[in-house]
């Protein structure tokens, strides 16, 4: 099991609250992966947020500005770190590459004490998804659709790390949650309530894996070749690729006993706090469309 700092990555938090522009992803880094005393090697010891640092950092005050009670940076820091303290802790020394994308998301709460619960509660699903992942992608690691088409589960790898990464891909294709892929949904397993949570939602039009494509004399050529293809895959499957694979997650849900799924809308997905460029996408209809139309907080939800 690993420690992180705890006193002073919550002085980290609250210097980081108190003053943004003064951010030091090293200094943070050095509180989360601390060097092991009893190694004469100086090895490292902890977990770390790696390049991910600023937007876990980014997450953690958007959450204390939605505060409406009267608290303190200090005592929000401390409870903060305190959580990512718990987090931290089961983790082998060999595996501490961390995201902030599932852990820090839905925290924009009116109170310190709904902040802390769904931190705690995203620990606790990330922890229970690690401890069942290996076994549901076994199960559910190929299926084939039709003589063009597959579907099949894969680890996480960015913004969906820790989480299970349900996969529509070309027959002849080895995706992975970052490339080879036409439309991906990933999601984590809440093993105590029975339910699962959609953080991903993506599909891939331009840039088709076909290697004919370098053939191709310009980007518009490609852009234009990949439409007509994504464009020619919803004909078969009679929907967007990206409604079926979110399809492909409810029905693994019904048939495993879990009784609700949660999407995460896209204004408070963290790829969308950060501005990453082109999130949207029609994210939300493709969600609402596939039946998943209940609000609650930060999700679109629905019985399975």
């Amino acid at each position: 099991m690993v420690k992180i700092d705890r006193d002073n990555f919550a002085k980290k938090v609250e210097d980081y609250l108190t003053s943004p522009d003064g951010f030091d992803k090293d200094s943070i880094i050095d509180t989360l992966n601390i060097v092991d005393p009893s190694s004469q090697w100086k090895e490292r010891r902890g977990i770390t947020f790696g390049y991910n640092t600023k937007l876990m950092m980014q997450l953690i005050a958007r959450s204390y500005s939605y505060v409406q009670m009267q608290v303190t940076v200090d005592d929000f820091s401390e409870e903060i770190a305190k959580i990512v303290a718990e987090f931290a802790q089961p983790f082998p020394n060999h595996e501490n590459l961390c995201y902030p994308h599932f852990l820090f998301h839905g925290l924009a709460e009116p109170t310190l004490d709904r902040v802390v619960d769904r931190l705690r509660n995203n620990v606790r699903i990330i922890h229970e998804t690690l401890g069942s992942k290996k076994k549901i992608i076994k199960d559910y690691q190929n299926k084939t659709l039709c003589d063009k088409l597959k579907v099949s589960m894969s680890n996480g790898c960015t913004d969906d790390y820790f989480g299970i990464a349900y996969l529509l891909a070309k027959q002849e294709s080895h995706p992975t949650s970052v490339t080879g892929y036409i439309a991906k949904a990933s999601f984590f397993v809440d093993e105590t309530k029975r339910e699962i949570y959609v953080i991903t939602l993506q599909g891939r039009r331009f840039g088709s894996n076909d290697p004919v494509r370098a053939a191709h004399p310009s980007g518009q050529e490609r852009k234009k070749e990949a439409e007509q293809e994504y464009a020619r895959i919803g004909n078969i499957l009679g929907m967007s690729p990206r409604r079926f694979i979110l399809t492909q997650v409810m029905d693994f849900g019904k048939h495993n006993g879990f009784q609700k799924i949660k999407v995460i809308k896209p204004q408070e997905h963290p790829m969308s706090i950060e501005r990453h460029d082109g999130f949207y996408g029609n994210y939300e209809s493709v969600v609402r469309k596939a039946g998943i139309n209940e609000e609650n907080g930060c999700h679109l939800e629905a019985r399975l």
